[in-house]
């Protein structure tokens, strides 16, 4: 992928530093962008681009856009991934040993986990955490009308029982190397293998509601009971939501009395309220790359903004014929020529400030395999005269507006959209993808989706051309592309695999290899065949590795740079507001 030595700037903290800015209380009405009611001291305000969906570790109803603060927040797990990207104990005693009596492979190559909770664990309304809620929580993610039951690690666990109060024992189907919470991906739901849910009080909606009514159960948001550092107070719909340190943490009570999170879905408006100190914190995507390097510049010594790559950009095709507006992308030189099309030189000059790279899919360059990955596949770098060489080959001609026409009818003229979730950032891109596409004779309409598009799956994974979206990076982004995980109603329109690729059985068998084998060379060999599947057939354009911008006033302490698949909220416990 060319010359990586910008990538170790990728990972470097640009930090300000100075006099202290104010803890300031927040506005005093809750009509306005960020508004809300006093609060009292020691009470950390976030700004965060949309309103969850749900405050569960693993949703029934995904968000699509980034958000780790919020089911951190108000969540505990058996383990959770510190700042290494390891598994440490949270409501286990230990995180499970492969061969030792936590963590068995039978004979049969099925297996057997078993975590033994701490004493005294307890949900945000006193009642006691036990195992039997871990056995509650997989019966509701294995059912199938829920949508979640097909993706690993739930398609892998046959069961689960609890021997006693505090035992929880997980039973697979087979083995599962990721079964102590230490999996690939960067969100802490791919590192979640099991988060309780209470059935003291979901059990009986989920004897009696019918699943559609099940999803939309106020339990899931405003009525959240959780077992996390915090517990959640208040929800003011289209406001903000905020929390009180719970003592019950088994971490400990956090330090931070309180944290309130505002759903403003304007960057220019985030960076308002920081200035004025009406926030101390950005969350999640609420601000961009170009947002922080605006801030950094007016807030001066009051503030410091994180840089990092947490997400990786891609454009998908349509690939579904019952929505797809041209077949065209069936053609593998059409998607060739696209991805040839894509000027990344001057969106990352423009978008990322000319900092970051070209991305090869979901597979971050910090890999100890990535070298070797980048040897296997296709690169695609920008090139105009092999994008028209591909055309033509493809059967197309100009037409006398200097569009590509097909004399397959089904292809026709190369007149389709491209969408993004709106954001300055994201739209500027689109505006100079498309432009560059336009000038090698692809008719290009730009549309804009709202950020509330982002919580609607279906209109997400139903669009007629090309849409780009952000993933976050990871070796556990593979399992999307099983084609049994392709986004449909029967699903409820769940996965990232949102264009519909259907793959080859061969992936299939590449990516059950990765899943289960517990030998790290077979895994590597196995993901560095999809990856190269992938982009053999150009099944999606790779775009780039997009730095994310957190800024934080002075004062507050404890945000900070991981490994990409660390957790940078694992211990808000211990963060500070001073």
């Amino acid at each position: 992928m060319g010359n990586w030595r910008t990538w170790s700037v990728l990972f470097t903290v640009l930090m300000l530093s100075g006099c202290a800015a104010p803890t300031a209380a927040p506005p005093s009405s809750t009509s306005g962008a960020g508004g809300t009611e006093a609060a009292p001291a020691k009470t950390l305000i976030v700004a965060t681009r949309a309103e969850p969906p749900s405050l569960a570790r693993r949703s029934l109803r995904p968000l699509g856009l980034t958000q780790d603060l919020s089911p951190r927040m108000f969540n505990a797990d058996l383990t959770i991934r510190n700042d290494n990207g390891l598994p440490v104990a949270y409501l286990s005693e230990a995180v499970p040993q492969l061969n030792s009596d936590t963590w068995k492979v039978n004979p049969d190559g099925t297996m057997d986990t078993t975590y033994h909770l701490k004493a005294n664990t307890v949900w945000h309304d006193g009642q006691a955490l036990t195992a039997d809620d871990f056995v509650f929580s997989a019966e509701v993610y294995k059912k199938p009308e829920l949508g979640l039951a097909d993706g690993v690690p739930m398609s892998l666990i046959a069961g689960v029982t609890a021997p006693d109060a505090r035992t929880v024992v997980i039973h697979w189907k087979q083995t599962y190397p990721d079964a102590d919470g230490g999996g690939g991906g960067s969100s802490q739901q791919d590192a979640s293998i099991l988060p309780p849910l209470p059935r003291h009080i979901l059990g009986p909606q989920f004897e009696t509601q019918a699943p559609d009514a099940f999803v939309a159960n106020l339990f899931w948001t405003q009525e959240y009971i959780g077992a996390g550092p915090y517990k959640l107070d208040r929800w003011e719909t289209g406001a903000f939501l905020e929390g009180s340190a719970f003592s019950g943490d088994v971490f400990g009570k956090p330090k931070i009395t309180r944290i309130r999170e505002n759903f403003i879905s304007d960057p220019n408006t985030v960076i308002a309220n920081l200035l004025s100190g009406d926030a101390q914190l950005t969350a999640g995507d609420s601000i961009r790359f170009t947002d922080g390097e605006t801030l950094r510049e007016q807030w001066g010594e009051r503030g410091s903004i994180l840089n990092f790559p947490n997400l990786y950009r891609h454009t998908l095709f349509q690939w579904r014929p019952e929505y797809a507006s041209t077949r065209a992308f069936t053609d593998l030189r059409v998607r060739q020529a696209l991805h040839y099309g894509f000027d990344f030189p001057s969106v990352n000059e423009t978008i990322q400030a000319g900092r970051t790279t070209q991305a090869i899919g979901p597979i971050p360059p910090t890999m100890a395999y990535y070298k070797q990955l980048d040897a296997a596949v296709t690169h695609y770098p920008y090139d105009p005269q092999k994008s028209q060489q591909l055309m033509t080959e493809a059967g197309f001609t100009r037409a006398s507006d200097g569009v590509w026409v097909s004399p397959n009818p089904a292809f026709g003229r190369m007149s389709f959209e491209t969408n993004v979730l709106t954001s300055p950032d994201s739209d500027n891109e689109m505006h100079l993808m498309a432009d560059a596409w336009r000038k090698l004779g692809f008719d290009i309409k730009e549309v804009s989706w709202a950020p509330a598009i982002g919580a609607d799956n279906q209109t997400r994974n139903t669009f007629p051309g090309l849409s780009t979206t952000s993933d976050p990076p990871g070796e556990k982004a593979v399992d999307d592309y099983r084609t049994n995980r392709i986004p449909s109603p029967d699903r409820r329109w769940q996965g990232r695999n949102r264009g519909g690729w259907m793959g080859t059985p061969d992936n299939d068998r590449l990516i059950d290899v990765f899943d289960t084998s517990l030998d790290r060379d077979q895994r590597t060999q196995a993901i560095i065949g999809v990856i190269k599947t992938i982009d053999d057939s150009a099944a999606e354009i790779n775009l780039y590795w997009k730095l994310n911008a957190v800024g934080f006033a002075k004062g507050v302490t404890g945000p900070r740079l991981t490994d990409l698949n660390g957790a940078p909220e694992w211990n808000i416990q211990d963060w500070d507001l001073k």
